[in-house]
């Protein structure tokens, strides 16, 4: 004897797209009755048909006990995300990428991380168009982490507007000029949470993923 495959014919109507934990063994017990109520008395169903239809239940009911498993992990581990974000506010971090938001009032600061030593040691900052308005002049410099301050100004001491700017460093060693990377520091004002994504709202006004903080100062 074949398994049942028209369900409506038994009166059960279409089988259900997607079931999980009790609601699955209660269709799949129910479909099993109704296939042994109404197998033919003179072919019945064989041991090994019904011990493959077990067995295939008993997959499905893995693979949901399993999804359930890892979508119960990845809500506990927003959540640790989620509380970790929150007591980043009021603390400053470093996070990685070369775009930062100038306020009306204040600076900008942050550090390159430079691969061996260098000479000279130049942070470039750049306007919305590109431009560069003001180059800082870090000098000669050992390898490892040098810290960087923009207060704001052009070459000429006048005030730039707010808004955001990117911020980039070039470096020479033995006479060859490459760039070398920025990190930029802001303290955490806020934490805003959007679905699955958790995201830190700089002062200043910018907003970055969590998942882009690389230090805690």
């Amino acid at each position: 004897m074949t398994a049942i495959t028209d369900f409506s014919a038994l009166g059960l109507g279409a089988p259900p797209t997607q079931t999980t934990g009790a609601s699955s063994q209660d269709t799949f017990l129910t479909l099993m009755l109704t296939q042994l109520q109404n197998q033919d008395p003179m072919q019945p169903l064989e041991s090994g048909e019904f011990l493959s239809q077990l067995a295939a239940f008993e997959t499905a009911a893995g693979v949901d006990g399993l999804q359930t498993s890892v979508a119960q992990l990845n809500q506990s581990l927003y959540t640790s995300q989620a509380l970790q974000a929150s007591s980043l506010i009021g603390h400053e971090v470093l996070t990685s990428g070369s775009t930062a938001t100038l306020g009306a009032d204040g600076s900008i600061s942050g550090f390159v991380q430079l691969p061996q030593s260098a000479s000279p040691v130049e942070v470039q900052v750049k306007d919305a168009s590109g431009a560069v308005v003001r180059t800082i002049e870090l000098g000669s410099q050992a390898a490892g982490r040098v810290s960087f301050e923009w207060d704001g100004n052009d070459a000429s001491g006048n005030r730039l507007p707010p808004g955001d700017y990117t911020l980039t460093c070039d470096i020479t060693v033995d006479g060859a000029t490459q760039a070398a990377e920025v990190l930029m520091s802001a303290d955490v004002q806020s934490v805003t949470l959007s679905g699955y994504d958790i995201l830190l709202n700089l002062a200043g006004g910018s907003q970055i993923p969590f998942s882009q903080v690389s230090e805690i100062l």
